[in-house]
């Protein structure tokens, strides 16, 4: 006697199909029969791979005002770009410009978190994102650090040691590993 077989349809855990949201994919699932003559299933489900990440490199960076940063390559340029995560504006306000400059990428996540517990996790699972493309060291508490996503789809975790004319930022990189 044959299998019987079930049309399916995958399921991410997002809303269920109707007419303003039909499903993604569909999909043919081999099932056993039943008792009276009845085809039995197990629902199929994906969900979303977790990002790895590799180790950390660490370095530290002298700021000096006018400057945009890419971290990912270490590399700080007036005239910044595409692939520039933040430009440092050094004046007396202390800001940290993310995406609200032509100089940087624009669409970096920008989240605080304790330094003392800062991983690629804490920066994902971190409640404090700041929207406003802005950080400023007055916003911050002591022990905060800033973590940004990057253009290569890295976590960066910034620790500012000094702001002003003669800014300082200690970087550690987590590269996604591929």
């Amino acid at each position: 006697m044959a299998a019987a077989v079930v049309t399916g349809v995958l399921s991410s855990g997002a809303e269920p199909p109707t007419a303003k949201n039909p499903p993604a994919a569909s999909s043919v699932v081999a099932t056993s029969p039943g008792g009276g003559g009845e085809a039995t299933s197990a629902a199929a489900t994906t969900s979303p791979l977790p990002v790895a990440y590799g180790d950390p490199s660490s370095y530290r960076l002298d700021l000096s005002p006018g400057v945009a940063v890419d971290v990912d390559t270490r590399t700080a340029t007036a005239e910044g770009g595409s692939g520039f995560e933040f430009y440092y504006k050094g004046d007396l306000n202390h800001d940290l410009f993310f995406g609200k400059s032509t100089k940087t990428f624009g669409r970096s996540k920008v989240v605080l978190v304790s330094l003392d517990q800062a991983s690629p996790r804490e920066c994902e699972a971190s409640t404090r994102v700041q929207t406003s493309g802005r950080v400023s060291g007055y916003m911050m508490k002591a022990g905060d650090a800033i973590c940004v996503s990057t253009s290569d789809g890295a976590w960066a975790v910034l620790d500012v040691l000094a702001w002003g004319n003669a800014g300082a930022v200690d970087v550690t990189v987590w590269p996604v590993r591929r």
